[in-house]
């Protein structure tokens, strides 16, 4: 199976329906992938406390070389070791971008220059090796769904 409800379980999950907000952690060979695993509740649950997104309660755990990563519009990937993608995985990443997923990477180190950073730096390089790539894949298409899910009154904290 390529992707599956990060609890395991998928007789008593339900689908999640295409108007909710699904958090989809990458799986990828080469390091950590899991290394925070509370990242995925903290995130759901602020996403319930301070919008009104429709929330699928369960994260999914979906691998980089899978088909259905279109079916995930944001896309989570956290580590502190090395990234490295094998090339169906840089192929499926590229289209997935290119097709308007989002890719969120947190580098669990939180160094800039570390192992985790400097790797998925160098695979987005290869990935997207001409400086406008990324830029130019979404020139001209501006979402107001964020906005229109805050409430004024309601906004998120301030976190710095």
């Amino acid at each position: 199976m390529e992707s599956v409800p990060a609890s395991g379980d998928t007789a008593q999950v339900r689908r999640p329906t295409a108007s909710e907000f699904v958090f989809a952690r990458l799986r990828y060979d080469s390091g950590d992938w899991d290394y925070n695993p509370k990242v995925a509740a903290n995130v759901l649950n602020s996403l319930v406390e301070y919008t009104s997104i429709p929330v699928y309660p369960e994260e999914v755990v979906i691998t980089a070389d899978s088909k259905d990563l279109p079916a995930f519009p944001f896309l989570f990937m956290t580590g502190h070791k090395l990234v490295r993608f094998s090339h169906e995985e840089r192929e499926r990443l590229k289209v997935y971008v290119e097709q308007g997923g989002f890719l969120f990477s947190d580098d669990c180190n939180h160094d800039v220059n570390g192992l985790y950073a400097k790797s998925f730096e160098q695979e987005m390089r290869t990935i997207f090796p001409s400086a406008g790539t990324l830029a130019s894949s979404r020139r001209g298409i501006r979402s107001t769904a964020a906005s229109s899910s805050f409430p004024t009154a309601r906004r998120p904290p301030r976190t710095s």
